[in-house]
């Protein structure tokens, strides 16, 4: 199955410097072109984002995990969005919150930051509701976040993914992005369509862990 990235709108706001957001972005024909929203999240929309992100990345969606994402998503609020956002997508039609992650160039504890401890900038929390998936959803945000962090100054950004995350590896290797610090024994990327109980093999647990990963802009 192919991968169509969203169309990004005239004057939708990608550009020079920062984006004007909310940037709009029009889906292909799967999705009988819809226009999603990147914007900045709402407080009020911090509990679609918890549900969101818990049924991405754990395999129990229960309410006390909701919660606690919801208590940590509400602490780490961007009050001030100079060096921190957290991106939301929204359907234009239903004002659903169909995809979000979080760009973070905060001056660390400490004030010291490395691409190690605390990278920065750092995409963090990318996640994609799964009936919107495969839409190109998730590099439509990166793209976004890579134009924050040029306008906030910076010439990198950082992330991490799971080894084991096949879809995810290949979707950074193709945006530019490369293994920098690998967290254990980097596994070579698997083809794509590896059934995930291959995936999941005793000697893949033994060595899986998140890569660090950093892209140059320039």
């Amino acid at each position: 199955m192919s991968v169509q990235t969203p169309t990004a709108l005239p004057g939708a706001g990608l550009g020079f410097g920062m984006p004007n957001f909310p940037v709009r972005l029009r889906l292909p024909h799967s999705k009988n072109a819809r226009v999603l929203l990147v914007d900045k999240v709402e407080y009020r929309e911090l509990h679609a984002v918890a549900k969101l992100l818990v049924q991405s990345f754990y395999e129990r969606a229960g309410l006390p995990r909701v919660l606690s994402e919801l208590n940590r998503l509400q602490s780490n609020f961007h009050y001030d969005d100079s060096r921190h956002l957290m991106l939301a997508v929204r359907d234009e039609d239903t004002g659903d919150v169909v995809a979000y992650c979080d760009v973070d160039a905060r001056p660390p504890p400490g004030g010291v930051a490395t691409s190690t401890t605390y990278p920065r900038p750092y995409l963090s929390d990318l996640g994609v509701a799964k009936s919107w998936r495969r839409c190109g959803i998730a590099t439509a945000l990166v793209k976004v976040s890579e134009e924050v962090c040029m306008a906030w100054g910076f010439e990198h950004m950082h992330l991490k993914v799971d080894q084991t995350n096949v879809v995810a590896r290949n979707m950074y290797a193709k945006l530019g992005y490369r293994v920098t610090s690998p967290e254990g024994i980097v596994l070579p990327v698997p083809p794509e369509g590896i059934p995930s109980d291959e995936l999941a093999n005793p000697v893949l647990q033994c060595t899986a862990s998140r890569l660090m990963c950093t892209k140059e802009f320039v």
